[in-house]
């Protein structure tokens, strides 16, 4: 299994104190995670040492790791239960815990945005975050946290549900573009072209940008233009399912009134305002279902003019998405940058996130 590949906790973290002697107890913090594609179709199919850590809050949200444990994950798992045992001792209950499991750092395996590695020949796991909890107190298992590095002193933090909705989980072509716009400055990355490179800035150079975000789910890569550039104004929007999981990560980002989410049904009538408020409609993974095709690309042929431009990332997962770019050909909307990153794999297996920028002919 080429790409990216989402290391997911199937039972969000349980503590338990345990005596261990007449005078000794431990607090034991059990969870279970699995290693899957972004959309959890297919299981990690090689071995893998992973590294569970907990961290201890403190003053300003400072987190210093207590206890770090290596578990392998073994083919053909489909699942790993993961065990911490720490004296009590070392432990206040009224602090706040968090657990983090990801791969097992190797030298040479991380890019140089710090998150994980994105070359080809290796297959990165990206690592998870329980939300905070206290020892002895039931565990928030509905949400759990991504971190990005986006720049060297910012990280994104993308909270992402533990559940079924696909609508509510962070996925492979939104991850990427969102480390593309982070590279935009270092010209030795290899995550985009020059090409796409200049035409993305060529986009945002102006005092004041107005955003669109079709399809955002979480909100990461809108979210991320929030983030790096101050001049952007985004506006999320999708049904109103993936308004609580777009605002928790409105609120962990600190955007004020820079970015916000807005209901959208793209089956509905688009709201007036729509066809000319936005210099850049972005979206991300939006070509999974077919049955949208026809309304998005209707939204699109909406709210894109002479002056803004559409810039869209995806990962093809089935041959029925040639119909989405054959719909927007036929509505004059032509590709006028276009490249290609590798996620992961020997170079026949590696998945390939395409990035590609439309404006009306």
């Amino acid at each position: 299994m080429g790409g990216i590949t989402h290391c997911r906790f199937l039972k969000a973290p349980v503590t338990k104190l345990e005596a261990k002697g007449p005078k000794s107890a431990v607090w034991t913090i059990t969870a279970v995670v699995t290693l899957t594609t972004d959309l959890g179709e297919t299981f990690y199919e090689e071995n893998a040492t992973l590294e569970a850590v907990l961290y201890r809050h403190g003053p300003g949200n400072a987190e210093t790791a207590i206890l770090s444990k290596t578990v392998d994950w073994t083919f053909p798992m489909r699942a790993l239960k993961v065990v911490l045992q720490v004296d009590a001792t070392n432990c206040n209950p009224k602090q706040q815990y968090a657990l983090k499991v990801g791969e097992k750092e190797r030298k040479g395996a991380r890019d140089a945005l710090g998150q994980y590695m994105m070359a080809r020949g290796q297959t990165s796991v990206l690592p998870i975050w329980s939300l905070p909890f206290k020892l002895g107190q039931k565990t928030k298992e509905l949400f759990v946290e991504r971190r990005l590095r986006i720049r060297e002193d910012r990280v994104l933090k993308v909270v992402e549900e533990t559940g079924e909705s696909i609508a509510r989980h962070i996925w492979d072509a939104g991850l990427s573009a969102s480390l593309v716009l982070a590279s935009l400055d270092n010209e030795k990355s290899n995550l985009t072209s020059p090409e796409l490179r200049k035409a993305i800035k060529g986009c945002l150079g102006h005092d004041h940008v107005n955003i669109l975000e079709l399809g955002a789910g979480c909100g990461t890569f809108g979210i991320t233009f929030a983030t790096l550039f101050e001049n952007c104004q985004v506006t999320l929007t999708d049904l109103g399912l993936a308004e609580e999981i777009a605002d928790l990560n409105l609120k962990a980002n600190s955007h004020g009134d820079r970015a916000k989410f807005v209901e959208l049904d793209w089956t509905e009538p688009l709201p007036e305002h729509y066809k000319t408020s936005f210099g850049l409609v972005i979206m991300t993974d939006c070509t999974y279902n077919s049955a949208y095709f026809e309304p998005l690309v209707g939204v699109i042929d909406t709210v894109l003019h002479s002056n803004n431009r559409l810039l869209m990332a995806y990962k093809q997962r089935h041959e029925d998405e040639k119909q989405f770019f054959e719909l927007m050909e036929a509505k004059g909307l032509e590709v006028t940058c276009r490249t290609k990153v590798a996620i992961g794999g020997d170079t026949e297996n590696a998945q390939l996130i395409e990035l590609l920028i439309y404006q009306r002919k």
